[in-house]
């Protein structure tokens, strides 16, 4: 299953279950149309928990989809996932879309509120991987 959804922020992606190289083709000219219609920033939120890539070229399509964010103007991106291979993968191909600065990725199944995480990103600009550090206090 794959969703584009239009939002506030920007859209809210969707990719459910295993995803074949003709249905990511038909996706990505979606999104392109999508992209396309935009106008100026906008930022991404990618629920990929129970995304499946089975074919062999699917990482060229994820480097090809964060190029296109890039091009058409994205300001944040962020996806959760539930398989730590599959965040690496996508890691990297942001690294070589030169997206990685503007992107961040969780493991949903680290019991973390990803969702809060997530919107607090996109919305928000609060980075979920800084940490804030407490300021120790001074008794006088």
């Amino acid at each position: 299953m794959i969703g584009i959804n239009k939002t506030s922020f920007g859209y809210r992606l969707t990719l459910n279950g295993e995803i074949a190289a003709t249905e990511m083709s038909k996706y990505q000219e979606i999104l392109e149309q999508v992209l396309a219609g935009h106008d100026g920033v906008f930022n991404v939120f990618a629920d990929l928990r129970n995304l499946q890539l089975p074919y062999e070229f699917a990482m060229i399509d994820i480097l090809n989809e964060y190029r296109l964010y890039k091009k058409e103007g994205i300001k944040y991106y962020y996806a959760v996932m539930s398989n730590p291979a599959l965040i690496m993968q996508f890691k990297q191909m942001a690294a070589k879309a030169d997206i990685l600065k503007y992107a961040r990725f969780i493991d949903a199944t680290k019991g973390l509120d990803w969702e809060a995480i997530g919107l607090n990103w996109v919305i928000n600009g609060i980075d979920p991987d800084k940490k804030t550090r407490r300021k120790k206090k001074v008794h006088s």
